[in-house]
């Protein structure tokens, strides 16, 4: 006994119904076999009478994705169907369903880890979001750090001089 497969191949877009295709796809290999067995081998396919089919339901988008994307990076994309086929999108990209917004930073994907922004500037600004939302700039915040301490020093200079002077006086 002689094992043959029959490989179809659907190009995958918006408008076309996978499980429709796949299920009119086995229909016409039946009916092929079947007309081959009445034939008697006749033609150029010839198929006992005693024969076993059995079919395997097609991948989903999102198994084609995984089957695309290498591993450690798999759970960051999602299949997105338009009218030119099949998509898979990192989660950087705009049109995909989990979107990472960098705003003005870029996005990359690190293995394992997932999506992360990498934001502009970094020497100058520290941002307040790790999604590059929230700038301030650096020079500005530690200024403001050294004033808020030296206004801190001098009250208490001054504190410890008035009190020192209302202890001496008293």
């Amino acid at each position: 006994m002689m094992e043959h497969k029959v490989i179809a191949q659907v190009i995958l877009k918006e408008d076309v119904n996978l499980s429709e295709e796949h299920k009119m796809i086995v229909g016409q290999v039946w009916t092929d076999i079947n007309k081959a067995v009445r034939d008697n081998c006749t033609g150029t396919l010839c198929v006992s009478d005693l024969y076993i089919m059995q079919s395997r339901e097609p991948p989903s988008m999102s198994e084609i994705c995984e089957r695309i994307i290498p591993y450690g990076f798999r759970e960051f994309y999602t299949p997105l169907l338009t009218p030119e086929g099949l998509f898979c999108l990192s989660y950087c990209e705009p049109l995909s369903s989990n979107y990472q917004n960098c705003n003005r930073g870029k996005c990359e994907i690190k293995e394992d880890i997932g999506p992360r922004c990498f934001c502009p500037n970094t020497d100058q600004y520290m941002y307040i979001s790790g999604t590059c939302t929230g700038k301030i700039l650096k020079s500005g915040l530690y200024g403001g750090i050294g004033a808020a301490i030296c206004v801190l020093v001098i009250i208490i200079i001054t504190g410890s001089f008035f009190l020192y002077k209302a202890k001496r006086s008293g």
